[in-house]
């Protein structure tokens, strides 16, 4: 039975045996070496970072946040734990803080059941990679529709992006180009309306932003009537209403402000003279049929010529 063969050049290396003098090392039958592949990119190191330290990305859309969803996070993270890491970049303005660019919704909900950090994956990102890696992320959670129209306006006026066209910006964020055509024009609405907006980006959708633009062309003098109808979904008011409920609030009020009647009665409470406005008219009943018309007619005169005659004194001093 043959002896296994012995790697003498091991052994030389070991210094447990000497080359002969003269004689090359040779170390053409030694098992090659373990190859490591140095061009393989290094993996992002992930470490609990305190919650205290971790910034919301100046690049989320969202404006507000679901307490519901919110507790919904806490309570998946005390069930399952924590089973992939929030991303984070160190901040540009700040190098002992971190910007938060996946898992606004985790850092919440964490803070809500009393965690103080989370696993988090800190990785390099410039501007533009940034600002893609936040807006692309909602957590399950989908922005509102005025949520998604800033952010699409803001895609498409960015010098750093891509989408110059609506087309694009859908590709981009996987909806119909209508989708974003639609969102979009929220923006249109009067500034009064987009104030009420950034107080409550949920308060309407796309399809009542349509009803609101039409209605505050269609009735100029009732902006402060649109603005009520609107300001009732902030009580429970469905957003479908508004058109209905504005309508019906001018056809209130344009009945209250048909003929007006006054009635001027006696000392004794009977009635004696009855006033009603038509339009530009007014109206003079004589309701006592004792009362002689033409010294009321004479009165009125007298009365119009003094407030003609006033009116032309107040012209001339001024």
């Amino acid at each position: 039975m043959s002896k296994p063969p012995v790697k003498v050049s091991g052994l030389i290396a070991a210094g447990k045996l000497s080359a002969a003098q003269g004689v090359q090392v040779s170390t053409a039958f030694d098992a090659p070496a373990e190859q490591t592949n140095s061009s393989a990119p290094a993996q992002p190191a992930t470490r609990r970072v305190p919650l205290h330290l971790m910034d919301d990305s100046p690049y989320q859309p969202r404006r507000q946040y679901d307490p519901l969803h919110v507790d919904e996070i806490g309570q998946s993270l005390l069930t399952t734990g924590q089973r992939t890491p929030v991303t984070l970049r160190v901040s540009p303005t700040n190098p002992e803080r971190f910007e938060t660019l996946k898992g606004h919704y985790r850092r919440r909900g964490a803070a809500s059941i009393g965690w103080t950090d989370l696993e988090a994956l800190i990785v390099v990102r410039n501007e533009r990679e940034a600002k893609l890696d936040t807006r692309i992320d909602n957590e399950g959670a989908k922005l509102n529709e005025y949520e998604y129209a800033l952010m699409f306006r803001a895609e498409l006026d960015e010098e750093d992006s891509a989408a110059k066209t609506q087309t694009v910006v859908a590709n981009m964020y996987l909806c119909s180009q209508a989708k974003v055509s639609n969102c979009l024009s929220m923006l249109d609405l009067p500034e009064p309306v987009i104030a009420l907006l950034n107080k409550n980006s949920a308060l309407f959708g796309a399809r009542a932003a349509k009803e609101i633009t039409a209605l505050w062309a269609k009735y100029p003098d009732n902006h402060a009537t649109i603005l009520e109808a609107i300001d009732r979904l902030n009580h429970g008011a469905d957003q479908g209403s508004i058109k209905g409920w504005v309508l019906q609030k001018l056809t209130t009020s344009k009945a209250a402000k048909g003929p007006q009647k006054h009635v001027i009665p006696s000392s004794a409470g009977v009635p004696r003279y009855v006033t009603q406005t038509k339009k530009r008219d007014i109206i003079v009943r004589l309701a006592d049929p004792t009362i002689d018309i033409s010294s009321v007619q004479l009165k009125i005169d007298k009365m119009l010529r003094e407030l003609e005659e006033a009116a032309a004194e107040e012209k001339n001093i001024n």
